[in-house]
Parts: structure tokens; sequence; C-alpha cells
């Protein structure tokens, strides 16, 4: 129930952001040149911010037609209520006037095609690398110490990872962008394609076989147990974010 009362708080403290929110809208055009617009104060404001702003406002709005939600989070006190859908209703305005710039829509389609993107060639690298694990004992005994029943539990990690990144490879179209990506991050960089660690992942996970690193066993016992945290990590920096806004 705690939780619940920091994700209320959180809810309210990102319409407050969105109504208040003003500086500068920086917008990227095609030549790379930012063009500045100014809102009223000296903070920049980016299309992808304004993305992003708009998203979270959808999910309040989306939360807001959820009377049993309201309800439970607010353990049915009637000025919280109000409150909620006071600013509910300013999210809807604000979202509503947003939404009818079909070419910020558009911007923001991009934006949103690219993260997504992004986090599926994420996934498929995580995924590569407990696959990895499955088949190095030395890691998996030095992760979880010895503990049979860990292992156990490790291994079938490793093989479900395995089972899930043999899906995504066999989207060839999804294979080939995530190497493109690579490819474009290393030429950023000025390093040769497939030559970073992001580029030989990428490129392993494209080809199904393990990245031979230096200390693998321990490489791979770090990477897998930072895959194994990621699953808690948006949970845990969301408690800690509504916890500092209660302590404003």
């Amino acid at each position: 129930m705690q939780l619940t009362n920091l994700f209320f708080t959180f809810l309210l403290a990102t319409a407050v952001a969105a109504k208040g929110k003003n500086g500068t809208h920086t917008h990227e055009g095609g030549d790379g040149h930012k063009d500045g617009h100014k809102h009223g104060g000296d903070k920049a404001i980016t299309d992808k911010s304004l993305c992003r702003e708009m998203a979270q406002l959808s999910h309040l709005v989306k939360v807001a037609s959820n009377e049993t939600k309201i309800a439970e989070m607010t353990k049915n006190n009637a000025t919280k209520i109000a409150q909620f859908k006071t600013k509910a209703a300013e999210a809807t305005t604000k979202l509503t006037t947003m939404q009818s710039n079909a070419t910020f829509m558009n911007v923001c389609n991009v934006i949103g095609a690219e993260q997504s993107l992004k986090a599926e060639c994420k996934k498929m690298r995580s995924l590569q690398k407990l696959k990895t694990l499955a088949g190095n004992e030395t890691a998996i005994t030095a992760m979880t110490k010895g503990n049979a029943t860990k292992a156990a539990s490790l291994k079938a990690k490793a093989a479900e990872a395995s089972t899930n990144l043999d899906k995504m490879m066999a989207n060839a179209t999804l294979v080939e962008a995530c190497k493109s990506q690579a490819d474009a991050k290393n030429q950023k960089s000025g390093a040769t394609p497939g030559a970073s660690p992001a580029g030989a992942q990428a490129a392993a996970a494209a080809s199904g076989s393990p990245t031979p690193t230096p200390s693998a066993a321990a490489a791979a016992a770090n990477s897998a147990g930072l895959v194994l945290m990621a699953n808690t990590g948006f949970i845990s920096t969301a408690i800690v974010v509504a916890a500092g806004i209660l302590m404003l």
C-alpha cells in the first residue's frame, strides 16, 4: 500500500511538472541546426522531452479513467481524489492540444520508433550475454559461489534467454537494423564498425556465437548479474524518485 501512495504522489508530480514546464523548445532540423523556441524561461525543451511529457500525460489520463485504481491509490480519500481528477483534467486538455499537432505527432512517432529499436537491440545484447553464460560453468560457479540451487536457477534463466534470443534473431529486419545502429554509433565515435564492445556483441548476436573477451568468466558473471538486476531496476528507481518528491 505504501508503494501505491508513492505511485500516486509520483503521478501528481508528473502532472504538476507537465503543467509548469517552461523554457526553450529546441527543434533540430535535418541539417543538424537547432532552432530555439522561447516559452518564457531559459530551460531548453527538446522534441524528445516533449514527446516524453506527452507519454506521461497519456498515462496519467489513462489512470484517471479507472475509478477503482484511483480509489486504491488514494485510499478513498475524497480530497486526494478531487486533487487527482483536477490534475488529470489539466493533463487531458494539454494532451489533446499536443495530439492535435500532426507535425509534432510525426516527430514523436519517429523518436518512439528509434527508442523502441534501441531497446530491442539492447535486449538482444543482454540475452546474448546470458546465452553465452549458459555454457560457462566457471562463471556460473563464481556467480553463485557454488550454490547448486542458485546455479540451477541461473541456468534456467540462461536457457530461457537463449530461446528468446533465437526468436528475435529470426527477425532479419531487426538484426540488420541493430547492426546498422551499432555501425553508425562506431562511425560517430571514430571507431571501426564492429570493433567496439557494443559492435562485437551485435556481431555475436547476429552470428549466434560468443564474443571472446579477456577474463571471460568474470566478465560473463558481471554481465549476467547486471541483466538479472535489470528486472528490479525500474521499480527501485521509481521508488527513489517518488520518495524524493515526498521529502520536498
